[in-house]
């Protein structure tokens, strides 16, 4: 799946491979190799480093998001039930209201 961010930076349009100056397929050999591979090396330490990083990302925000859920979930709940109280008390107050009005019409 691409990214609005490599259509925008126009990572899809650049070479996957290497492009050397010379016309020559092979790679630069000698003390060149041996650098490249030691900053290829760098590299992948980066890299893992990087996706390090991001699982420890990816996984504290799945435990704060799920708290946050969490909290705001319990906080609705409670506001609920306090309300569906406070109607089921007015109800009987009116109940009652009602029981005292009958006995006084029945007594008259």
């Amino acid at each position: 799946m691409v990214g609005l961010l490599d259509l925008l930076t126009g990572s899809l349009t650049r070479p996957t491979r290497r492009i050397y100056k010379s016309r020559d397929p092979r790679p630069p050999s000698g003390r060149s190799l041996k650098l490249s591979r030691e900053n290829q090396g760098k590299k992948a330490r980066a890299k893992m480093a990087g996706n390090a990083w991001a699982y420890v990302r990816i996984i504290s925000g799945t435990i704060l998001g799920g708290i946050l859920g969490f909290y705001v979930m319990d906080r609705a709940e409670k506001s609920y039930k306090e309300k569906v109280q406070e109607r089921l008390r007015k109800y009987e107050i009116e109940m009652k209201k009602r029981e005292k009005l009958d006995e006084f019409e029945e007594s008259q």
